[in-house]
């Protein structure tokens, strides 16, 4: 008989506070908070799968001290102006990766009708589909690939998975646990699609089951200096 799929996450779920660590990306009360230049920044700043805590987190940090604290920049039109090879950008982002990524994504976000730069990018996160990522024009910047899409999607308060390391880990022990044939994490869009259908036939939420996988399968060091996904 196959293990019932609810109960075997429950285990996983127990003692940790998941629920609430998902409200702080649902409701933008990471430590971003709900500027959308500071989300954008974050989740360029995380293409090249640098260690969050020690290298990414800084960098942004450094972003906003040096171009929206002054009021340097101060709209996504603003950010697209920006010279790539800007000195100051560049020693911040030193990737040219990443530095393509956030001044890119800020000309397609620029460019979506909305009241203001949070409405357009949040509009953009609702109405993007992960299944063709790679014909939006987001997706389509060259450094964008699935997880970061899905990880702007998070940070503007989706609900849904970023499907990296843990996630896909999780998803492996899930399909040895129970032999669920709709368990796959062969690729990126199969671990989204494995936690589409959990979120379908169990009580938690996508954005739920991304904080139990961080949980469980981040490294050990990192997640006890912070207690929490905050990425």
């Amino acid at each position: 008989m196959m293990p019932d799929i609810q109960s075997v996450i429950d285990e996983y779920a127990e003692e940790i506070d998941y629920s609430s660590q998902a409200a702080k990306f649902l409701e933008l009360d990471r430590w971003t908070g709900d500027d959308p230049l500071l989300l954008l920044a974050d989740a360029a700043g995380t293409t090249t799968g640098q260690n969050y805590f020690n290298q990414v987190k800084p960098s942004v940090e450094a972003f906003q001290a040096e171009f929206l604290g002054p009021s340097r920049i101060t709209s996504f039109n603003e950010l697209a102006a920006l010279d790539q090879t800007d000195p100051s950008l560049a020693e911040i982002f030193e990737a040219e990766r990443k530095r393509r990524v956030l001044i890119k994504g800020a000309e397609v976000f620029a460019s979506i009708d909305g009241e203001d730069d949070l409405a357009r990018l949040q509009s953009w996160a609702r109405n993007a589909d992960p299944t063709s990522h790679t014909t939006d024009a987001f997706g389509q910047i060259s450094g964008v690939g699935l997880r970061t899409f899905q990880y702007l999607r998070m940070l503007a308060g989706i609900d849904t998975v970023k499907p990296d390391i843990q996630v896909r880990r999780f998803i492996e022990e899930l399909a040895d646990a129970t032999n669920n044939p709709n368990f796959d994490s062969s690729t990126d869009q199969s671990v989204l699609e494995s936690c589409r259908w959990i979120a379908e036939n169990t009580d938690y939420r996508m954005i739920e089951l991304d904080q139990i996988a961080w949980w469980h399968f981040s490294d050990s060091t990192e997640r006890h200096a912070t207690g929490t996904r905050d990425q």
